[in-house]
């Protein structure tokens, strides 16, 4: 698996068929093992691939043998010779694992990870791969070393994938080496040192792996930005990391009708570096729980329709688009638009923006929305619905703010998030029991004069308030 687009985990564990071999057979007589391989594979038509798969599974009553395992988790996961059973596959993988045949880590893995029908399963895959690892398995190495690149099923860890790829570099795995080129051309979990990421490339090249040719014509790394947006305008700041939104939105969805504009920022994987900004344009039309318009992110336009739940999110009716990719051959992929969770706050919307990636059966990077209307309705602004339960104010001497909210029951507990307008968290607050009736809250922040956004999590209840320091 490279960064480079993968169709199916079919083909991929197919590839896996061409990597049977036999010495081990050879050496212990088992010459009819060798010829059952060889008929599943294609290479002998003596005889019938049931035949094959009958005798290989036969041989396993008394005593299992690890290699015959794995043949027989392709050929049950395939269909070869045999009805398709996934279950026994994976029985089969898992094992051939624990008997120590470490490539079968790697076919488990790649089924969890690109299995289709609503089975993919990342942190499975990350499971199957690390016990790969732990065994030193070049392909596993690597396997677990992507999946903590992009936190894909664990945690993003750019410092832990490095290690991993230093791993299986040092026994010649090629995508290994190039990805280690990689980290340090974008000092992902090391160093950034542009003439060793080089010096790696270069090798993960000498080694066949056409993908480090194709980096190393590229003079700039990945998180250097592609787009920069220049217009000085407050309201579309792209923040330095991929902020932390609340989604929200008011109970009267339909004030988030109008046109929008603004930018759609796009994050590596940690969300610590900005990859690109494009201008974004939406112009939208909402009526209770659907939404629906135009997105038009840069030059590409999308026309969605998309449903909204609880909690601000805006799912849509899978959409798809061609848009670039880096790392694709031909620099364009297909996405398919998955869901959008939103704040909206009198004229402004920040969130993020999930995308799935069709070609790589995996979701894309993190990416940022901050919009901002530009056909206001007269009088919007002070009669929007959704901020009437709570009162919020500045003392500009103090700099206190303080809070009056009413609550209908006691609760437990109480959260306060202070947004910037970004979306980025600028501060947290919690507070114990709260009585029913009116709650008075005093707050002293260390902020930086401008606009913000307070909400207020009280048991089940959430409020939201905006003030200007």
């Amino acid at each position: 698996m490279t960064l480079k687009t993968k169709k199916n985990i079919a083909g991929l564990l197919v590839l896996a068929l061409l990597l049977w071999t036999l010495p081990c057979l050879a050496q212990d007589g088992k010459e009819e093992w060798r010829l059952a391989v060889d008929v599943l594979k294609g290479k002998d038509r003596t005889k019938d691939k049931s035949w094959a798969f009958g005798l290989l599974s036969d041989s396993q009553l008394e005593e299992k043998d690890a290699f015959v395992q794995n043949v027989l988790g392709i050929a049950c996961l395939h269909g070869i010779g045999t009805a398709a059973d996934t279950a026994r596959a994976i029985a089969c993988f898992e094992e051939s694992g624990r008997l120590g045949y470490t490539l079968a880590w790697h076919n488990l893995g790649m089924y969890y990870k690109y299995a289709g029908n609503g089975r993919q399963d990342f942190a499975k895959a990350c499971e199957a791969f690390a016990r790969g690892a732990e065994a030193e398995d070049p392909s596993c190495c690597y396997d677990y070393a992507f999946m903590k690149y992009k936190g894909l099923g664990c945690r993003q860890d750019y410092a832990g994938a490095a290690d991993l790829f230093y791993r299986a570099s040092d026994m010649n795995h090629a995508p290994s080496v190039y990805m280690l080129g990689l980290c340090f051309r974008n000092g992902y979990g090391v160093e950034a040192d542009t003439a060793i990421g080089n010096i790696y490339l270069r090798q993960a090249a000498d080694l066949g792996y056409r993908d480090a040719v194709e980096e190393l014509l590229n003079e700039m790394p990945e998180n250097s930005r592609q787009y920069s947006y220049d217009e000085a305008e407050e309201t579309a700041a792209c923040p330095d990391r991929m902020p932390e939104i609340t989604p929200y939105i008011p109970l009267d969805s339909r004030v988030m009708s109008g046109c929008y504009e603004g930018l759609l920022v796009t994050y590596d994987w940690s969300g610590e570096h900005v990859l690109s900004e494009k201008p974004l344009q939406v112009d939208m039309n909402v009526a209770r729980d659907t939404a629906t318009g135009v997105w038009i992110q840069g030059n590409d336009t999308v026309r969605f329709t998309a449903g909204i739940g609880d909690g601000g999110s805006f799912r849509f009716g899978g959409q798809e688009k061609d848009l670039y990719d880096r790392y694709s051959p031909d620099f364009i992929s297909r996405y398919r638009f998955e869901q959008a969770d939103l704040n909206y706050c009198r004229g402004y919307i920040t969130g993020r923006l999930r995308l799935y990636s069709l070609d790589e059966m995996e979701p894309e990077r993190p990416m940022y929305v901050s919009l901002h209307k530009t056909t206001l309705a007269e009088g919007e602004w002070e009669d929007e619905d959704g901020y009437a339960a709570i009162v919020a104010y500045s003392d500009p001497w103090s700099r206190r703010i303080t809070l009056k909210f009413e609550l209908p029951e006691a609760v437990p507990s109480a959260r306060i998030l202070i947004c910037d307008r970004t979306g980025f968290a600028a501060g947290t607050y919690s507070y114990g029991a709260m009585d029913a009736g009116i709650n008075t809250l005093t707050l002293s922040p260390d902020l930086r004069d401008g606009y913000y956004v307070i909400y207020v999590m009280a048991g089940t209840r959430k409020f939201q308030a905006v003030i200007v320091i």
